[in-house]
């Protein structure tokens, strides 16, 4: 009998394994897979309350480490950043407020991550072929890289305030409810979201 439940257990655990999705991008073996250095209090507590926006929306992020900077010189004057690296990114927060304009760029850096070790070419092109305003991935002028509106798509999508994208165009709740598709497969799971 014990060796029965030896082989059943045995063969849950391998039916449980080959059923578990595979990412490309690991961690590395005994690393966090979020970290947080330098961070306020409200700092984190927009961190950890973010992270679940993305896990309640099923997007997958990769490893993040959260670093607080005391101006902006570490974003190249910007209030944040995300700076890849082939397994892991770095989400610079270069301002302590933790208001709704930084909760937005904290997710907009996040949803850069999540891009950059998510989407895969044939999903980036589908999403450039539906909007005439993005001229390439990170090319052009900001407002017309694809990275950026997949980006600001997804902080309009998970994002649990009210918030109107400006920054982009094609920015109505048609226009952003189908980049969303397109880029994640779903519907947006907030329903605060707001439009132009």
């Amino acid at each position: 009998m014990d060796t029965y439940k030896s082989l059943l257990a045995l063969t849950v655990t391998i039916l449980f394994t080959l059923g578990t999705p595979v990412s490309k991008n690991t961690v590395e073996p005994n690393v966090a897979l979020h970290t947080m250095t330098n961070l306020t209090v409200g700092q984190e507590e927009m961190v950890n309350h973010s992270l679940t926006l993305f896990d309640d929306a099923g997007l997958r992020l990769p490893g993040i480490d959260f670093v607080g900077h005391t101006d902006n010189t570490a974003c190249n004057g910007k209030d944040g950043i995300a700076i890849r690296h082939p397994q892991r990114t770095e989400v610079r927060l270069c301002s302590e407020e933790t208001n709704l304009w930084q909760k937005r760029i904290l997710i907009h850096e996040m949803a850069h991550a999540w891009d950059h070790h998510t989407l895969h070419q044939d999903e980036r092109d589908e999403l450039m072929a539906t909007r005439s305003t993005i001229d390439g991935w990170r090319d052009g002028e900001w407002h017309e890289r694809g990275a950026e509106h997949t980006a600001e798509i997804i902080t309009w999508g998970i994002i649990d305030q009210p918030l109107n994208i400006t920054t982009i165009e094609e920015n109505s709740c048609q226009e952003l409810r189908a980049g969303y598709l397109t880029l994640t497969g779903s519907h947006p799971t907030q329903g605060h979201t707001s439009c132009s």
